[in-house]
């Protein structure tokens, strides 16, 4: 790209004349999958908004697998180009981009091209989680190369559809089989909407649950849920104490969780109340009844 220099004083109009260029075409994956679309970006200079660019995907022998056209703004085009099911396995694919108006034209680099994704099962380990818990997601691949790169994001479910992202984790799929382990937390359960909270909005409380996606170059495996939900659960372990600050033993309480139930339970000897599965966010205790000494 040409530089121009300015030599007249700066209270004076000065025309410059500028050159048009590409400066790449790259692709945005490691592998242009099978009957997907596969993203690239373009970077020009001095092209104009809304400037024609024609893109067309091309294998080694000199064949064109696919065209698209479109308009750049911003010198930037990111966009994705189809791959045909049909690619044969292993041949290198470029990119060739065109900006007739211009009359420019660059390639990209080489990528080779990957079989249809396919997987055949998602899962949790468990579908339940308590704090704590190491949880392990599997999922099961037909024909996948081996050693090719994915990222796993786990959501917290949303009925809206506005599914919150918790972790994103890179990980290598292995003889067709992605397993991954992680280590299960929740933002702070005090956070959580109760019944009481959601009942103005018709909403009813529901403990948080959560899914994962598996996305390779673009390509996400598991939106609607496919791995199914696994449900958080929580528990309640607090020691019972006087104003004396004197751990009170088989004394009855009753313990009102966000979900607006109510469950009654008896702290041990030592002033433990302890309930192992409780459905998690803020909840009220009432102390019912000391024993007599």
């Amino acid at each position: 790209m040409n530089a121009a220099q300015h030599t007249r004083q700066s209270d004076q109009s000065h025309r410059v004349q500028v050159q048009s260029s590409i400066i790449y075409a790259l692709w945005m994956c490691d592998k242009a999958w099978a009957s997907t679309d596969a993203p690239f970006e373009v970077r020009t200079a001095f092209v104009g908004e809304g400037a024609e660019i024609k893109v067309r995907l091309v294998n080694n022998d000199g064949k064109v697998l696919e065209k698209k056209s479109d308009k750049i703004f911003g010198n930037r085009y990111r966009g994705a180009i189809p791959v045909p099911s049909k690619v044969k396995l292993g041949e290198m694919l470029h990119l060739e981009v065109e900006l007739p108006r211009q009359k420019l034209d660059i390639e990209s680099g080489e990528v080779p091209a990957g079989p249809v994704i396919q997987a055949r099962k998602l899962e949790w380990d468990r579908k339940e989680a308590h704090r704590g818990d190491t949880v392990t997601m599997k999922v099961e691949f037909i024909d996948l190369p081996d050693k090719t790169q994915a990222e796993v994001t786990i959501y917290e479910y949303d009925a809206d559809g506005r599914h919150d992202p918790i972790a994103a984790i890179p990980v290598l799929i292995k003889n067709n089989c992605l397993e991954l382990k992680w280590d299960f937390k929740h933002r702070d359960p005090g956070t959580i909407l109760t019944q009481e909270e959601l009942k103005p909005y018709g909403r009813n409380y529901c403990a948080p649950e959560y899914f994962f996606v598996v996305d390779i170059d673009g390509t996400r495996i598991g939106v609607k849920q496919e791995s199914g939900l696994m449900k958080f659960v929580d528990k309640v372990d607090f020691i019972l104490k006087d104003s004396d600050d004197k751990p009170i033993s088989d004394a009855e309480c009753i313990i009102t969780g966000p979900d607006g139930k109510e469950v009654k339970v008896k702290s041990d000897k030592d002033g433990l109340v302890l309930v192992k599965d409780f459905p998690p966010g803020p909840m009220q205790v009432r102390p019912e009844k000391v024993k007599d000494k």
